[in-house]
């Protein structure tokens, strides 16, 4: 999660985050060491030591104002990073978004990409307002109070080490738990924003043939799954975080046992029992607030995985200069090679040129690759073997700007009316004989 953030954050501000963990860290410790002062103090209060008892509380005062001060450092660091992350990662989100090539924004990502750059960034400062400083308490004190329990009594310490692993392995299963869940919500909240954008956007379509009146059903069935998806959420990790808890309490109950049966073996006097079983509750204390808010984190982690890799995705590589035309108005394919990312290869070895001043037209059947051969001259995607060439030079070589100062193009947003397949293509020439129907209907490659 570390690297995550320096990520987000940038180089620039990656000292910044550890400066903040560094208090952090140290605020614990300091926390730790407070609380272990407890056992000296009560043992010499109980035995009517006032002046042991004096000294030891001059050492706890000076140590509650260390942690003070560390704490209000850690405080104020991660306020002032939860307010960058608010007040830069848009920017930096939009800055990186210009530079990816076109062909990277799909339905799909348009949509986790809405996701994250609202909820999801929401939740990362959360990061460092509310969740990262519970959880490193939760970890680092109880680690702090279990070294001191070996230097009074090496059995209640050794007890508390061996609780650690149960803890660590109980909390790890639940916020994994929680983690796979809230992915599932997530990608079911995806595909409900992107259902949403799509019944937007066909309005047109949608009003034009009566589609609106009884609901979109994509839209309902999408918002149907992710309700189920956010109460199997509640219903599956709610026992695990209750295990969660449970083992927190039962890691205090076995202190506490110990403690009991090494008093009545006279071991250890009623005086340090008392002080060590403050000393244990301050171990589980901790314990139970990061179990509490470990769940929290691993989705605020998966929001933070998610805004990582979307700044992770390479850039459109452009070159410095971009080199002059040789020859202005024309465009070239010269054994051209294409497969979408994860899929076939839907162009193999395809050669051609339209000379400037020329009309050339593609022709092809459904899925045969013309939206393919327009992708590719724009750039959406670049090719996986040969070259694209515009005024006589590779669009590689050439800057987006000047790429673009080539091309004036209209794109086309195709649909079918709600009537037969017949009668959508006698939109074109309803005198059309059935001839020329099923010919066209041929040509198409939609007579199958």
């Amino acid at each position: 999660m570390i690297r995550s953030l320096v990520t987000l954050l940038g180089p620039a501000h990656a000292p910044r985050l550890y400066r903040y963990l560094a208090w952090l860290v140290t605020s614990a410790v300091l926390q730790g060491l407070a609380v272990a002062l407890l056992v000296p103090i009560l043992h010499a209060l109980f035995a009517g030591d006032l002046p042991t008892a004096t000294a030891w509380l001059a050492g706890l005062a000076a140590m509650v104002v260390l942690t003070c001060i560390a704490h209000y450092q850690q405080a104020m660091k991660g306020f002032a990073l939860a307010l960058l992350v608010l007040t830069t990662l848009h920017d930096r989100l939009g800055q990186h978004l210009v530079s990816l090539p076109l062909g990277w924004f799909n339905s799909e990502k348009v949509g986790r990409l809405s996701r994250s750059a609202t909820s999801g960034t929401l939740m990362v400062t959360g990061l460092f307002a509310h969740y990262l400083g519970p959880v490193v308490s939760g970890v680092v004190v109880p680690a702090t109070v279990a070294l001191t329990l070996f230097v009074f009594d090496w059995r209640l310490g050794l007890t508390a080490v061996l609780c650690a692993p149960l803890i660590y392995f109980t909390h790890h299963w639940s916020a994994a738990a929680i983690g796979s869940n809230d992915a599932r919500v997530e990608a079911a909240a995806t595909l409900a924003g992107n259902r949403v954008v799509e019944f937007a956007r066909y309005q047109q379509v949608l009003r034009a043939f009566g589609r609106t009146q009884d609901g979109y059903a994509p839209l309902q069935a999408a918002n149907q799954a992710q309700k189920l998806a956010g109460g199997s959420m509640l219903s599956q990790t709610f026992p695990k975080l209750l295990a969660g808890g449970l083992t927190v309490q039962l890691a205090f109950a076995l202190l506490v046992g110990v403690g009991i049966a090494l008093a009545a073996h006279g071991e250890i006097d009623a005086i340090q029992l008392v002080a060590l079983l403050a000393l244990a509750a301050r171990f589980v204390g901790p314990l139970a607030e990061a179990a509490a808010r470990s769940g929290l984190l691993r989705m605020a982690g998966n929001d933070l995985d998610q805004l990582v890799s979307i700044l992770r995705e390479p850039p459109l590589p452009e070159p410095a200069v971009s080199l002059p035309l040789s020859a202005p108005g024309s465009l070239a394919f010269e054994h051209v090679s294409f497969a979408y990312p994860s899929g076939p290869t839907v162009l193999r070895d395809l050669t051609f040129s339209a000379p400037a001043h020329s009309m050339t037209a593609i022709v092809g059947a459904s899925g045969s690759g013309k939206t393919t051969v327009t992708r590719l001259l724009m750039r959406f995607f670049d090719t996986t073997a040969g070259s694209v060439k515009v005024g006589g030079v590779d669009v590689r070589e050439l800057s987006n700007a000047a790429l673009m100062a080539q091309l004036s193009l209209v794109m086309q947003d195709v649909y079918l009316f709600d009537d037969s397949l017949e009668a959508n293509i006698r939109v074109g020439s309803p005198d059309a004989s059935a001839r020329d129907v099923a010919e066209a209907a041929r040509l198409a490659g939609v007579d199958e």
